[in-house]
């Protein structure tokens, strides 16, 4: 399934080293309240790293729910079944790896240099242990739809698959569409400066030569002065929140949760400052 040949570094090393994080002593030395600030806390972190894969690429969100998926049943569950079935050893930590380097990175491109990495084992052999798991048991119908929506891109190199980046410099992206350039981009940030909009916290879409979509993430929609058409030079912008509004309630629930166990001012402030943010995307 992979066109031509992948550059060493679109390929995560099986010797890279993959550590079981072991926080139970640490976890011990909390308070009740402690303990449940934290996992709160670290709930909402999770929850909002979901709208991080939808800005990484168009096969990165599906990807990431599938290898969350596939080993929720266990490592060594998955690994006695594929095994039996023909994997290798090294096949297993060929994707074993790359599964690590995919969540590390919530997707299948690396935070640091933007280049794309492909797992290493073959399509044949990736879709073997995916049928294997548990949850394909349950959910055979919707399995085989996400792996016919992204199963080949996931393997696709060369331009313009290769790194992140605008379509006029032979790159892909989810952050902003398909057909927007750098320098479209840059004028319109000088919009989001004017309007004092961060560019963090939204996706830029363009509807045609002259129109673009500009979306917040936000649990609510409206209530800010910014939020219609703006008439700005020689574009149409449109302004919307509500974007990924079912993550984001989730992320409130839970940092609204975390305000019942701080422990100090500080820390109260910074969560109510975190919430009104993400409620509307100001």
């Amino acid at each position: 399934m992979v066109e031509g040949v992948p550059d060493k570094d679109q390929i995560i090393p099986v010797d890279a080293s993959v550590h079981f994080l072991d926080c139970n002593e640490a976890w011990a030395l909390l308070t009740e309240k402690e303990q449940l600030y934290a996992y709160h806390f670290t709930q909402a972190s999770w929850e909002g790293a979901k709208i991080c894969t939808f800005q990484r690429s168009y096969e990165s969100p599906a990807l990431v729910i599938l290898l969350r998926a596939i080993f929720a049943e266990g490592h060594k569950s998955l690994k006695d079944k594929a095994i039996a079935q023909g994997v290798s050893e090294e096949e297993w930590k060929q994707l074993v790896v790359y599964a690590a380097a995919t969540l590390q990175n919530l997707g299948n491109y690396k935070s640091f240099g933007d280049k794309k990495f492909i797992p290493e084992l073959s399509a044949e052999k990736f879709w073997t242990v995916v049928k294997l798991s548990e949850i394909y048991k349950k959910y055979k119908t919707e399995i085989d739809d996400i792996w016919k929506a992204i199963g080949e891109i996931v393997y696709k190199i060369g331009v313009p698959f290769n790194v992140l980046g605008f379509s006029d410099q032979n790159a892909v992206t989810t952050y902003y569409s398909a057909k927007i350039t750098k320098a479209e981009a840059t004028k319109l940030k000088e919009f989001q400066e004017e309007m004092k909009i961060s560019p963090l916290n939204t996706r830029l879409i363009k509807l045609n030569e002259s129109t673009y979509w500009l979306r917040l993430a936000s649990a609510e929609k409206g209530n800010l002065p910014y939020i219609k058409t703006h008439e700005w030079k020689d574009l149409k912008v449109v302004v919307e929140n509500g974007e990924f509004a079912y993550i984001m309630k989730k992320v409130i629930y839970h940092l609204e949760e975390c305000l019942k166990y701080v422990d100090n001012e500080h820390k109260k402030e910074m969560l109510q400052e975190y919430i009104e943010h993400f409620k509307y995307g100001e």
